[in-house]
């Protein structure tokens, strides 16, 4: 697995693939303190989590909460796109299908889909996540 870091200019765009497989995705952006972002991703864009297709705002897991499962991003949903500074999960903020985000500090920004620990080798599919850089 191949990891790219990105850095965008103010104004600049970057089409990126997140597969729902990987843990912490293989395109990351480069963040510096007061940058700005707005991030989408077509609600029609969809990844599988076994056997449920869902789209980045992901959906409610009956199973997680009946097998009283820890879901990496505790309050969001199941296979939403979240985000998180420096592949540390207490950083993590859900991006969902759009989000606009202001970063305080400088960092690696990696994307995964919510999903618990151990349980990403049942997870395929990819979505495309547009990056436009505001300031």
């Amino acid at each position: 697995m191949k990891t790219t870091e990105h850095s965008l200019s103010p104004g600049e765009t970057r089409s990126l693939i997140i597969w729902a497989s990987d843990y912490y995705s293989r395109n990351k952006l480069v963040i510096e303190p007061g940058q700005t972002y707005h991030f989408a991703v077509s609600p029609a864009d969809w990844w599988v989590d076994m056997v449920v297709v869902t789209n980045a705002k992901g959906y409610n897991n009956h199973l997680i909460d009946w097998r009283k499962l820890r879901i990496r991003v505790p309050g969001a949903k199941c296979f939403a796109l979240c985000a998180a500074m420096n592949e540390n999960d207490a950083t993590a903020f859900v991006v969902g299908t759009e989000t606009r985000t202001t970063f305080p500090e400088n960092g690696i920004l990696s994307f995964f889909a919510n999903d618990v620990k151990g349980y990403y080798g049942n997870n395929w599919g990819k979505i495309t996540l547009e990056v436009l850089r505001l300031t």
